[in-house]
């Protein structure tokens, strides 16, 4: 029988490995998929294009930063890390449009949408992709 004081130390020390690494990556592959939707804003594609192309060249970037760094497995399956970052694509997509509605200028909408993506990310990350490291 598990007693709930193992269950609390396992969360913990998740919380304090994996997911510290996830937030520092995340820190670093935010900053690359802003700059690369800022530098698309500036080119004139507009949201759905500059977050359309951040997110493509994020997946291959996040793919490897992810992988190596958060999950230690570089062999993860690809496909499925690419369904789970296009299915944040649609998630981000929705709030930056509603941003628009609301006349929330581009550049900070992007910004504020990084959060709660991030959050969506991995928990994708975490129950589809990387489903077999759930005993490490």
């Amino acid at each position: 029988m598990v007693s709930r004081t193992n269950i609390v130390n396992q969360i913990r020390d998740e919380v304090r490995t994996r997911g510290v690494r996830f937030i520092l990556v995340g820190i670093l592959n935010s900053a690359f998929g802003y700059a690369v939707y800022s530098a698309c804003i500036y080119l004139g594609l507009g949201y759905f294009g500059a977050s359309t192309t951040a997110m493509l060249l994020g997946i291959m970037f996040n793919y490897r930063t992810i992988g190596t760094l958060v999950f230690k497995r570089q062999a993860a399956p690809f496909w499925r890390f690419a369904v789970s970052y296009l299915l944040v694509l649609g998630f981000t997509v929705l709030l930056l449009e509603a941003s628009g509605r609301l006349g929330i200028d581009p550049y900070l909408a992007g910004l504020l949408a990084a959060v709660p993506s991030a959050g969506v990310s991995y928990f994708l990350q975490r129950q589809f992709v990387f489903t077999k490291l759930r005993s490490d």
